[in-house]
């Protein structure tokens, strides 16, 4: 299923030849003209992704394979409706393993009926999005990201995206992570920001509200005594937090870059050690809008983590 790891039914299904169908090869050779044209006629009206999406909520074990019954369920839930003498036809296209009967399998069965099949056509940017946003909405997206940030330093790298993608079961190929990637990572920089996960996978949120303070990533002792040691050195100097971290911001906009936030803890009189440096850069990711920290919400939060 392309999700860069092989599980038991995968291994048994290639290497086990008691595990494989005592259906004849023959019987796939080719579908019936009748069965062909339900198909055509199936693929005119639902895509395969989606197909594949309710074929998935059925697969409660999480193996790839679906009972014969759960099948027909998930076929059942299809619109528009199948009748169920087509459903029965359509349960036949591949044969049943001592697993059930493959996902994968039964969707490159049923995409080879379709035409134009031959031609591999790539699924746009918006629909890998749609496919995602559908797994993730029902749980958060907030949460989502929250989940799947595993060192907790506000972004998610392209390993903890494909690790996100694999437990969603979207099962999808290397190149179409690859188009979604690339799709969600705006600024390039290889990683996803929560800015970015949002904006394209909350269609509830418009795309000018502000995303400011809505994530703050999970601190660690380091981190928080990297704050007090910026509180103390803000008092000894009586300079408030937002002038210190404001340093860069000649335009007065209200908004600093990150470099221009690493530049203002760098200033000799903080004293700041280079890993308060670090931790600090990793906090103020959560208080981005635009790609640019609100640094004035970034000092009231740093205060407050300090007390």
């Amino acid at each position: 299923d392309r999700d860069g790891k092989i599980s038991y039914p995968e291994f048994i299904r290639r290497f086990d030849r008691y595990a494989q169908s005592t259906v004849p090869a023959t019987a796939m050779s080719a579908l019936h003209p009748a069965v062909s044209r339900l198909i055509q006629f199936i693929g005119s009206k639902v895509s395969s992704s989606e197909l594949r999406n309710g074929l998935l909520r059925f697969d409660s074990s999480r193996q790839g394979s679906l009972s014969m019954d759960d099948l027909k369920r998930a076929l059942g839930d299809v619109r528009p409706i199948i009748a169920p003498r087509d459903i029965d036809a359509l349960c036949q296209i591949v044969p049943a393993d001592r697993f059930g009967i493959s996902i994968n399998e039964f969707m490159n069965r049923f995409e080879s009926a379709l035409p134009n099949s031959s031609v591999s056509v790539d699924p746009t940017a918006e629909q890998l999005m749609e496919r995602v946003a559908s797994r993730i909405r029902p749980a958060g997206v907030r949460e989502a990201f929250i989940r799947y940030d595993v060192d907790r330093n506000g972004y998610l790298s392209r390993e903890e995206f494909e690790r996100a993608l694999i437990d969603l079961r979207l099962n999808l190929s290397p190149r179409e992570i690859g188009i979604l990637m690339s799709a969600v990572d705006s600024n390039r920089d290889g990683r996803l920001s929560y800015e970015e996960f949002l904006r394209r996978f909350d269609s509830s949120r418009p795309s000018s509200s502000s995303l400011s303070g809505s994530y703050t990533p999970q601190l660690s002792v380091v981190a928080v005594a990297a704050c007090r040691r910026l509180v103390s050195a803000s008092t000894g100097l009586k300079r408030s937090l937002e002038q210190i971290l404001g340093f860069g911001d000649v335009k007065l906009t209200g908004k600093i870059t990150e470099a221009d936030l690493e530049e203002a803890l760098l200033q000799r009189e903080l004293a700041l050690e280079p890993v308060d440096i670090s931790e600090l850069m990793r906090f103020a990711v959560g208080f981005k809008e635009n790609g640019l920290i609100n640094y004035a919400t970034l000092a009231h939060q740093i205060a407050t983590v300090a007390r």
